[in-house]
């Protein structure tokens, strides 16, 4: 029973007892096996031997016995009277009567609906009991086995061997004994039947709480019949017994000599197996009972009784309330100094509602009382909602008593109830920084749902159906429709317009000249660093400029605009995001802020055709990169000492077209490939960015691609986004001519096999080796093979047709990536959170790879400045590459530290550019030493006076390199392919050995730590460190693999394996002496 009612009154029949289940039958015995057959014998004067006699017959088993039936169900309890009366003028404190008997005082708690439970449920019948099993018949016994025959006598002189007796047959087995019958099933009980309950009262109002069970009891199921019993096993029959052996035969000679033989006598027949016996029956199916009858529900009666006890109604069902529909009147916003009183179609907070129009139902048995209430009572929004609150009215403005309402009537309710929209809190002005923005999200527009709910009780005790609810939509009559301006500004003069645009969403008229009530004002809040170049009052505030007007008219449905030129003051930085901030006032207080932001953007500077480009990076950026990852990345670009100049993709349009117009922008990057032997880092913001580049324009960079211009260059691209490397070389295969493979290539001969797509393939694939065999520095890609045979003689066949690509590049160029975690490279350096003023970078930390992948991306001669300029902050701040290992030291591990400076970092990146003229064939003479020294021997003498220091750490940079690749044309030089190269080698190595230790180096000790130093590091066979992030995407696995090759043959003859080809090196610390190698 469920605790939540008041009192309750059970008086319900008994349940039937179920009927007791029949015993099962008791098993038949089962037959005798029948006796043996006697063996035969054999008497002295016969010959051959008796035969065995017959076995007897086993005996029949007994019938199972039968099985009693179940018992029939008892018949369920009918439930009894119940008559109550209740008597009393609230629900906190009613009479309860049972049977004219005075019980007992209740109370009920407000808002319960159903307190008082009375009880007269039928009894359930009994389930019928199951019939019994009959018992097994017996098995019937086995027959017995036939006798053995006898034997026959054995031959002699005089006389042959006699027969040997027949063996006797077996018995019968005998027949298995029939199973007993089963039980039948008892029948089930019938269910009682329902209590009549007669409910009474002076006050209808209290039959509300009343609620009622008189169902029927449910019929008892009927018992199941048992199953009659198996019939016995039928008796085997015996086995016939085995025949007498004959007498054996006998061996003489006579007086002479001769032999004679009198042969033995035959074996007996065996006697014939028994016939089994007959199985029994099967004993007869109990039958299965039927059910019981269901009771009879009951019936409840209500009575109402006037003064004098007499019934004034009487029914079978309680009345009830529904409220069908109401409407809703708004009648404006009440303040302390006027009071709206007129609708202008929108609901907005603090706003008084009057529900109206109610139409009520009793859709109950008897007559609804008077004095129920009717309300609208406040909705509070519960935590899984976002509803706006509606605020009841207090006192008598939020109900009203209903009269009485006969069953079926309906009722319109003359009155009103009272409420309000609750007050909204208005917008904040939330702060906002321009390196972490805003401190918390602006806010939204106000825009809520407000519920609105009837209610209607008696006795406090509310009638569910009376919950009658709808849904509006809560706003403010003028809203903020947009801030039209651009996205981003740069600080060259450039003006703008921005656009703030005011909509009347109402039926009337609002503003500052159409009454006080509706009085409309602005409050616009420019950043510092904006110039608002029409306005004249502008005023400050918490370090902004502001404009605040009134607006005097918006038309009902009508927009209205207000529009203020700007400029972006000399002070602004690139990538700060300048705050346009709108306010819009109703009746003095604010109800609706809008946000718009300005990002301050870079501006390409063009360079002249008379003047050599001065910048030594091109970065690309667009607006998904923050202040402070912009920052972060002049930190690198600044500690270097590069000069950078910028293309802004959302302020261009595009990188290499404009997407505006489909062609070159007019003054683009690509001019007079200003570019090509530069650096370009591209930030990507998502995977399609990087076809915003067109591939020849990479190609360019890359390397000298004008037939008319000679001049060596050796550019870089380093690309920081989520692309794989067969992505980005797809991307760039895109825009490669496709050439065909020739017809006579793809033609053969079949006659032992049909041809297949396997054979095209092969072919194919034996043309791309041998192209790949012949350049190995080339970057090929085989596609659209279509296998299309065509018969063109007898048994030759051309196979298809298939087509392969060449990027106008190899894979010595200086294209890097960096493949990010996320889709976007928007916040890659920050994210290693890095103080500002840190100089020590762990490994693989995001702004190391960068740093890294930045200098291996410079042209050979930038690198060569780079360590030509002595007040570079990365050397002035000691920026350090750091590397924590572990290693084993008397069997403890120890954590150790190394740390790699710029000096180490650029050396690497020389051997690495040079190791290519060691591992690609095709490359017939070095290009990047050549660079190195002609820009090394041009910078010799800011070399010559640098301080002791910068010359050791100089000459170590530069030795190691041109040293190392060295001791890799020794072993390659049997290559006649590499003779000219080493021999080209061998002469800039003479040549970089005379200025660094005739030239630059004076002290005899200088010169010996550089060259200990520098073999040290070419026997070191430790601490190899990869780089995961960086890549080379021009790289192919078939590239790879040859680098792989190069670097085991060279550990093989001697030499320690230095640098691996997926940008890894191996170092030792500074203070040990060693260096990045």
């Amino acid at each position: 029973m469920s605790s939540s009612y008041v009192y309750i009154l059970d008086r319900s029949g008994a349940d039937g007892q179920p009927g007791a289940n029949g015993t099962n039958g008791v098993a038949g015995q089962g037959g005798r096996n029948g006796l043996n057959g006697m063996n035969g014998g054999r008497e002295e004067s016969r010959m051959d031997g008796f035969n065995g006699q017959d076995g007897q017959p086993g005996t029949n088993g007994l019938r199972g016995t039968d099985a009693s039936n179940g018992q029939s169900g008892q018949n369920g309890g009918n439930g009894n009277l119940i008559k109550v009366k209740l008597i009393g003028d609230s629900n906190q404190k009613i009479l309860v009567q049972v049977n004219n008997a005075q019980d007992r005082y209740i109370s009920i708690p407000d808002n319960t609906q159903k307190a008082i439970l009375l009880k007269g449920n039928g009894g359930n019948g009994g389930q019928g009991g199951n019939g019994g099993n009959g018992g097994p018949g017996g098995a019937g016994g086995s027959g017995g086995w036939g006798g053995v025959g006898g034997p026959g006598q054995n031959a002699s002189q005089w006389s042959i061997g006699g027969n040997g007796g027949a063996g006797g047959n077996g018995g019968k087995g005998g027949d298995g004994g029939n199973g007993g019958a089963a039980g039948h099933g008892g029948m089930g009980g019938d269910g009682g039947d329902g209590s009549n309950i007669e409910v009474e009262t002076y006050n209808p109002g209290l039959l509300k709480f009343v609620t009622w069970e008189c169902r029927a009891g449910m019929s008892g199921k009927g018992g199941s019949g048992g199953q009659g019993g198996q019939g016995g096993a039928a008796g085997n029959g015996g086995p016939g017994g085995a025949g007498g052996p004959g007498g054996a035969q006998f061996m003489f000679s006579d007086q002479n000599g001769m032999l004679y033989c009198n042969q033995g006598g035959f074996p007996g027949r065996m006697g014939t197996h028994g016939e089994p016996g007959a199985p029994g029956l099967k004993g007869v199916d109990g039958t299965d009972a039927r059910d019981g009858r269901d009771g009879r529900p009951g019936q409840v009666i209500f009575k109402v009784l006037d003064q004098y006890g007499n019934a004034m109604e009487v029914s079978d069902n309680l009345y009830d309330l529904q409220v069908d529909s109401f409407a809703i009147i708004p009648c404006g916003v009440h303040t302390e100094n006027f009071q709206v009183n007129e609708d202008d179609g929108i609901i907005e907070p603090g706003e008084t509602i009057y529900i109206c129009d109610i139409q009520v139902q009793n859709v109950g048995g008897m007559t609804l009382p008077e004095n129920t209430l009717l309300s609208a009572p406040t909705t509070m929004p519960s935590s899984r909602e976002n509803f706006h609150p509606f605020i009841a009215a207090k006192g008598v403005e939020n109900f009203t008593t209903l009269p009485t309402i006969p069953k079926g009537g309906i009722f319109k309710v003359p009155s009103y109830l009272k409420g309000y929209v609750a007050a909204a809190t208005p917008p904040e002005f939330v702060k906002y920084n321009y390196l972490i923005g805003y401190e918390n999200p602006p806010p939204p527009r106000f825009k809520k749902e407000m519920k609105i709910e009837t209610l209607g009780s008696i006795f406090n005790s509310p009638f569910e159906k009376s919950k009658c609810s709808s849904v509006f939509t809560v706003q403010y009559p003028i809203q903020i429709e947009t801030i039209v301006g651009p996205s981003h500004l740069g600080k060259n003069n450039e003006r703008a317009t921005v656009t703030i645009r005011f909509s009347n969403i109402s039926n009337l008229d609002y503003g500052a000249s159409v009454d006080a009530h509706k009085k409309l004002s602005l409050s616009i809040y420019f950043d510092n660093k904006f110039m608002i170049l029409n306005e004249r009052n502008v005023l400050e505030r918490d370090n902004m400029q502001y404009v605040h007007e009134h607006i005097d008219l918006i038309q009902a449905k009508r927009s209205y605009e207000r529009h203020f030129q700007l400029s972006i003051q000399p002070s602004a930085e690139y990538f700060e995001r300048l705050r346009i901030s709108a306010h819009l006032l109703l009746r003095d207080q604010t109800i609706e802020i809008s946000e718009h932001l300005i990002r301050v953007s870079p501006s390409y500077e063009p360079c002249t055709n008379t003047v050599e480009n001065p910048h030594d990076l091109l970065f690309i950026t667009d607006r998904h990169l923050s202040r402070i990852e912009y920052l972060r990345y002049m930190r690198l670009f600044d500690g270097c000492g590069l000069r950078v100049n910028y293309w802004d993709i959302e302020r261009y349009n595009g990188i290499s077209i404009d997407a505006n117009t489909g062609t070159r922008h007019e003054f683009s990057w690509t001019d007079k490939s200003m570019y090509q032997g530069k650096t370009i880092i591209f930030p990507l913001s998502d995977e399609r960015s990087i076809h915003l580049l067109n591939p020849k324009d990479i190609f360019s960079v890359l390397r000298n691609l004008d037939e008319n211009n000679t001049k060596n260059t050796r550019g870089g691209i380093l690309l920081l986004g989520n692309l794989s490397c067969e992505q980005i070389r797809d991307f760039l295969f895109a825009s490669s001519d496709s050439i065909h493979l020739p017809e006579q290539l793809l033609s053969e001969r079949f006659f032992t096999h049909k041809a297949t797509f396997e054979d095209l393939q092969k072919i194919c694939n034996k043309f791309m080796h041998e192209l790949e065999e012949e350049h190995p520095s080339k970057i090929y890609k085989l596609h659209d093979v279509k296998f299309e045979p065509t018969k063109t003689g007898i048994g030759k066949y051309l196979l298809g047709s298939a087509q392969y690509s060449v990027l106008p590049s190899s894979a010595c160029d200086n294209l890097y990536s960096i493949q990010v975690e996320d889709n976007s490279s928007a916040h890659f350096l920050s994210k290693d959170n890095i103080s500002w003023t840190e100089t020590n970078f762990p490994m693989q930390s995001h702004v190391a790879t960068t740093l890294i992948g930045m200098i291996f991306s410079l042209s050979p001669q930038r690198r060569v400045e780079l360590l030509a300029t002595p007040n570079l902050k990365c050397k002035s701040e000691q920026w350090n590459i750091v590397k924590e290992y572990q290693e084993r030291e008397k069997k403890l591990l120890v954590t150790k530290r190394q740390e790699y400076s710029i000096y180490d970092i650029i050396s690497l990146s020389f051997y690495y550019d040079m190791h290519h003229d060691v591992t690609y064939k095709d490359i017939a003479t070095s290009i990047i030493a050549p660079l190195i020294m002609e820009t090394f021997e041009k910078r010799l003498g800011a070399f010559k006076g640098m301080t002791p220091f910068e010359k050791v750490k100089v000459s170590q940079c530069m030795w190691y390199a041109f040293k190392h690749i060295k001791h890799d044309f020794k072993w390659t030089a049997i290559f006649s392919s590499m003779k000219h190269k080493k021999k080209q080698f061998k002469v800039l190595c003479s040549q970089l050995e005379d200025l660094l230790f005739k030239n630059i180096l004076t002290e005899k000790q200088d010169k010996k730590i550089v060259k200990k130093h520098v073999k040290m590091l070419l026997c070191s066979t430790q601490y190899l460190i990869k780089l995961n992030n960086l890549k080379r995407p021009l790289l192919t696995p078939r590239q790879e693999d040859m680098e792989e090759d190069h670097k085991e043959a060279k550990s093989k003859n001697g030499f320690a394996p230095t640098s691996d080809m997926h940008s890894s090196f191996v170092a030792q610390n500074n203070s040990g002496g060693h260096h990045l190698v």
